[in-house]
């Protein structure tokens, strides 16, 4: 059986939706998946990227504050 994501909870973003949703250029998106640090997967003509790999890079670029 496959298991469905939680309610409400995103699974994957296209570049525009990640850019707009976090008050980013969709080109340092771009940036960051070309460089290899972000990773993204092409289906269709559309470029995602899994909601998991954006949490993970936010949390290697986590500055101060706690959690």
């Amino acid at each position: 059986m496959i298991a469905l994501p939680p309610k409400g909870r995103r699974t994957a973003w296209r570049i525009g939706e990640l850019a707009d949703s976090h008050g980013l250029a969709a080109s340092t998106i771009r940036d960051l998946i070309r460089s290899g640090r972000l990773p993204a997967y092409r289906v269709g003509r559309a470029l995602l990227v899994k909601a998991d790999d954006w949490e993970r890079y936010l949390a290697r670029h986590r500055v101060g504050g706690r959690e």
